[in-house]
């Protein structure tokens, strides 16, 4: 398997070979209302913002369609990788879906990233629901360069404010603007479990930091009622607060300023990677819902 380092690609010709090898195989009809490939996510948004991309996140229309595309890369010998992958962390636990990350080679570009999903599953839907973070995130473009939106407005409760042109003008305008405004359905933030909501808070953040790294701005505007608290520097906690030592790892808060901390719901503090570290290793142990190392309460953590 080739070792692959980050490489930014600037080929439009690239995004054509891929969806005219997907399309070829396309159903005469539509599928589940799908019936064409799509480019979506970070492609998208560094397109309009006239940037070069570092991978392809492809939609196909259905699992023969992708399975297909793949067999005739293999035919073509223009696959060096392949991964396949199953999904099971969506809201349908009784259904799957897979995914396929593979590098290939373009008649351009000698190493291409791409990721495929079929849009068919229902997984795949919902967790498209529960994944699209920001209204920058939510675009994705066909060969022809039409661009169109993953979630509609009426899917976050929205549509009363905007017609389907209207959302996605917006998902554009905040796009080309860099500003970065939530969209998590509400469904979403306000059923999951607390040993669910600890991963993905903390999956939150990393994106919000990676896209804070990039220039974009958070400006404060939530379409939905998801909230965020931004990790906690050891530094800003209170002069009043009592905790002054991580009880896991044992080092002095004074000490390790720059690292950040997370607060349980029972009201005890740690720095956040030791805190992750610590459940992880109690799942991994086979405890399901690990319980807090300093109170045996079950464990939240509020960033």
């Amino acid at each position: 398997m080739s070792q692959i380092t980050t490489v930014h690609y600037s080929k439009r010709e690239d995004l054509k070979f891929v969806l005219e090898g997907i399309q070829q195989f396309g159903l005469p009809t539509s599928y589940h209302g799908v019936n064409k490939a799509f480019v979506y996510g970070g492609y998208v948004r560094d397109t309009l913002l006239g940037q070069p991309f570092t991978d392809m996140d492809i939609y196909a229309p259905c699992i023969d369609v992708a399975a297909k595309f793949i067999q005739w890369l293999e035919q073509s010998h223009r696959i060096i990788s392949l991964e396949t992958r199953t999904h099971t962390d969506t809201d349908l636990p009784d259904i799957d879906y897979q995914s396929f990350s593979m590098v290939i080679q373009t008649p351009r570009t000698p190493e291409l990233k791409i990721d495929i999903s079929y849009s068919a599953a229902l997984a795949l839907h919902e967790n498209s629901l529960r994944c699209c973070d920001f209204t920058c995130d939510n675009l994705m473009m066909d060969i022809n360069g039409s661009i169109f939106t993953r979630i509609n407005a009426y899917q976050i409760g929205k549509n009363k404010e905007y017609s389907e042109a209207e959302w996605t003008a917006k998902c554009i305008r905040d796009c080309m603007e860099r500003k970065l405004v939530w969209m998590i359905p509400d469904r979403f933030s306000k059923s999951v479990l607390a040993n669910a909501k600890n991963s993905f808070m903390g999956k939150m953040n990393m994106r919000l930091d990676k896209m804070l790294s990039k220039g974009f701005v958070l400006t404060g505007e939530h379409l939905t009622s998801f909230r965020l608290l931004k990790l906690t520097p050891v530094s800003s906690l209170s002069a009043e607060c009592d905790a002054t030592i991580c009880p896991i790892c044992q080092e002095n808060y004074s000490d390790t300023s720059d690292k950040s901390t997370a607060v349980s719901k029972c009201s005890h503090h740690f720095h956040t990677v030791c805190i992750q570290k610590w459940i992880s290793k109690k799942r991994e142990e086979g405890q399901s819902e690990p319980k807090c190392p300093c109170c045996r309460k079950e464990i939240e953590l509020y960033y």
